[in-house]
């Protein structure tokens, strides 16, 4: 079974008064079953759903390496982007 893969684009703020906009793109891959046997029973385990942020940029346009806590605020806000696909 193939698994959907969806590009999305998102921005999360950022600073001490989330006055800098930090701009993303990612992909999303939609989770698949696993294999199954003859009678329906889980032979491997399903695929959870991924995201992975693949590129994010300031308001100058230069690329910005994300800490850990813009990093958790980059995935929240492609899921996001996920749900309102």
């Amino acid at each position: 079974m193939r698994t959907r893969k969806i590009q999305l684009e998102a921005a999360i703020y950022v600073g001490d008064d989330a006055d800098t906009e930090i701009s993303l793109t990612g992909e999303y891959y939609e989770g698949c079953k696993g294999d199954r046997g003859p009678h329906g029973e889980p032979m491997t385990p399903d695929d959870d759903p991924e995201i992975y942020i693949l590129t994010s940029f300031d308001e100058d346009g230069m690329e910005v390496e994300l800490t850990e806590e813009q990093e958790e605020m980059a995935r929240a806000a492609l899921w996001e982007a996920v749900a309102n696909y």
